[in-house]
């Protein structure tokens, strides 16, 4: 960790967790862990507007500050500011930056045995199984894994290549315990973060079929490089979210190819693309077959001779699927509403 490679975006997301826990003491509310990440969720939608986010190297402390008490309060209207002035001369932001050098080991009294604080709101982190058992604590990757594995960069922590590190928890002792490994394969093929949006037997049904998907066919071996991104999963995520919202009935299933699973609404001739190899991932949260028809964005630009695959953001695969329910969609121009209705039909 003495490289320090990617430690800002680390320390970034601790601060968060900390503001969210001193919300809950500040009100005395209970903020959930589902509602402290869209907390974290907004941080990055108000973040967008400056084309910037948590995670990118050129965020200063002002609009970190700013981004992270707004959605707070946004979520918690009870709430007071967290910080006294969105600089780093705040109080409060320098005693949590010198606690998070104490955790890692570095500065005046660092801790002997220094590990990397993950916060369970980061989103590269918070669809994984082992942190998702910890629910609103910290994990912690030890220092010296990270020196022996990863060549000191916390850059590469998250990647899924290094999903056998273990991840460590503070007990009720305050001893670390070990908690589980960084990564498993239901993690990487987005099965953790979809399991909670289907039944017990759906995930039963659908385990192996989306693990399979990373199987490369020369090895037979799992790899990991070979599952979609986060956000491509992001998109499902928000489609499901939605249709629950709804109170809409659906089923997961398995698709036609090994990686590939849809979600089938209830009543309706509709299905969702939910998941795909990480080659066609562009189609995942993106494609609505509705009776035969597809639905998704298109776009003029060309790569080569062909049309490119639009990658729209969660909240547009929601717009997608408002569209080809019948609703009213407000165009991003902010003209007026686009009807709910097919303006052009693909065959399959």
């Amino acid at each position: 960790m003495k490289k320090g490679h990617g430690l800002r975006r680390y320390f970034y997301e601790y601060v968060t967790h900390e503001a969210i826990r001193q919300a809950r003491e500040q009100t005395g509310q209970v903020i959930p862990i589902s509602q402290a990440k869209r907390i974290r969720q907004r941080m990055d939608e108000r973040l967008s507007e400056q084309g910037m986010s948590v995670a990118d190297h050129r965020l200063g402390v002002t609009a970190l500050l700013t981004a992270l008490d707004d959605s707070i309060q946004e979520s918690v209207p009870s709430a007071e500011a967290v910080f006294d002035e969105y600089a780093g001369a705040d109080p409060l932001f320098q005693r949590l930056q010198a606690q998070f050098m104490r955790e890692v080991g570095l500065g005046e009294h660092a801790k002997g045995a220094a590990a990397l604080p993950i916060s369970p709101y980061d989103p590269e982190w918070s669809q994984r199984a082992t942190v998702k058992n910890v629910g609103t604590s910290l994990a912690y990757l030890p220092d010296q894994t990270i020196t022996e594995i990863l060549d000191g960069e916390t850059s590469r922590a998250a990647d899924g290549e290094h999903g056998q590190m273990m991840l460590w928890v503070v007990d009720a002792e305050g001893q670390m315990i070990e908690a589980g490994p960084a990564m498993t394969d239901e993690d990487a093929s987005g099965l953790t973060a979809l399991r909670d949006s289907m039944s017990v037997k759906e995930y039963e049904q659908v385990r192996q079929w989306a693990i399979d998907g990373g199987r490369d066919p020369r090895t037979n071996r799992i790899d990991r490089n070979r599952f979609m991104s986060t956000a491509a999963l992001e998109r499902s995520l928000a489609m499901l979210h939605e249709l629950q919202a709804q109170g809409l009935d659906y089923e997961v299933l398995r698709d036609r190819n090994p990686g590939q699973l849809k979600a089938r609404i209830a009543s309706t001739g509709m299905e969702i693309r939910l998941t795909e190899p990480r080659e066609r991932e562009d189609y995942a949260g993106a494609m609505i077959y509705d009776n035969g028809a597809i639905v998704r964005y298109s776009t003029n630009h060309k790569v080569g001779k062909d049309a490119a695959v639009y990658s729209p953001t969660p909240a547009e695969a929601v717009d997608l699927l408002r569209f080809a329910q019948g609703q009213a969609v407000a165009r991003q121009d902010g003209r007026n509403c686009l009807p709910g209705r097919l303006a052009r039909r693909t065959r399959r």
